[in-house]
């Protein structure tokens, strides 16, 4: 499925839902979404990136050390603040591909020279964090292009977990767990809605739900350190939440899709899982995005759910820090749970044909 026709089946599930006709042209809309459809493999646009980096990077380090040798360290973050002014006016003006590595590797190197300036500057951590926040925020406002938009929406989450950590209160990072992925939740649950708001930025859908995605992933992984590191209390309230999300998830899903769940089976399959995996919160939430890369059909979506799943429980059968017992009692209950999942997605499937 192409990216009009998930527009397109996002407006249409929404007006089916909402029992009203959108004046959507869809003619002009196909027209508008095509024109930045290239034809370059994902190789190639990765060796695009990775080559733009890297000569910005090269040619950006060479006027740092230029700077760094006057020992006037602002101007280093003056001239990171130009290097994303520079990306930002790139981005806005220009929808070629060379042009839009150019302003993805200038925004990094911007951000990467700016933060660098302050900390030889010897600004605190809460300056520096606060710098670093606002000038994404303010960029997201004004960049148009996927990679930029992706970045920004990263940072942004990425800049919350580090205050989190800086003012020590490590506890937290359950509520933001549970923030971004109920922001994921709530996009894949009223998409046709969201469009509908943003009908004139639609290009910042995308990216930003991408960007959220990637932060929960990362902050599931977080939770790993900060379980070991930094005395994470009561690991099991991420568990419970992100269970609780899964839960409404099926439910509105099972209703627009027409899967043909009851709810005791909804909430038993849940259950299912996120008993085993109590105080790994880290494993319900890869499989979260899995659920959510294979009901939506996104494929990046189904590959990262499979990946961290695989990855996660991997590291639960060789974490040192659970004993023998634990490990067999969990796997054991994780058969157990496989076996339920198997009944529910395919044995129903294939005895009442619905899914």
């Amino acid at each position: 499925m192409n990216k009009f026709s998930s527009i397109k089946n996002s407006l249409e599930q929404f007006e089916k839902e909402e029992d009203t006709t959108l004046p959507v042209n869809y003619e002009s809309l196909e027209e508008e979404v095509s024109q930045y459809h290239t034809e370059l493999n994902l190789l190639m646009k990765v060796l695009i990136y990775f080559g733009g980096f890297l000569a910005s990077l090269f040619f950006t380090l060479f006027i740092v050390f230029i700077g760094v040798s006057g020992e006037n360290y602002y101007v280093v973050s003056i001239l990171g603040l130009v290097f994303c002014g520079i990306s930002i006016f790139i981005s806005r003006n220009s929808h070629e591909l060379f042009t839009e590595s150019l302003a993805t590797s200038s925004f990094l190197i911007g951000q990467i020279i700016f933060t660098t300036g302050l900390i030889m500057a010897d600004m605190s951590e809460y300056g520096i964090l606060t710098a670093l926040l606002l000038l994404n925020c303010v960029a997201i406002i004004f960049v148009k292009r996927y990679m930029l938009v992706f970045l920004c929406t990263l940072g942004i989450a990425m800049n919350f977990s580090a205050w989190i950590t800086v003012l020590k209160i490590v506890d937290l990072h359950h509520l933001l767990l549970f923030f971004l992925g109920g922001m994921v939740t709530y996009i894949f649950t009223k998409e046709g809605a969201i469009y509908r708001l943003f009908k004139d930025h639609t290009y910042l859908i995308n990216p930003i739900t991408e960007g959220l995605i990637v932060a929960f992933y990362l902050e599931l992984m977080s939770l790993i350190f900060y379980k070991h590191e930094s005395g994470l209390h009561s690991i099991w309230v991420s568990t419970i939440t992100i269970c609780g999300l899964i839960i409404y998830y099926l439910f509105h899903s099972n209703k627009s899709l027409e899967l043909g769940y009851s709810p005791v089976k909804r909430i038993a399959l849940v259950v299912l899982i996120g008993l085993p995996t109590l105080f790994a919160p880290y494993i319900i939430g890869s499989f979260y995005i899995l659920i959510l890369g294979v009901i939506s059909n996104r494929k990046s979506l189904k590959g990262l759910g499979i990946i961290s799943f695989i990855s996660f429980i991997m590291y639960f059968y060789y974490d040192l820090n659970i004993t023998l017992l634990e490990k067999s009692i969990a796997l054991m209950i994780s058969g157990i749970v496989f076996l339920g999942i198997y009944w529910f997605f395919f044995y129903q499937k294939s005895s009442n044909g619905k899914i």
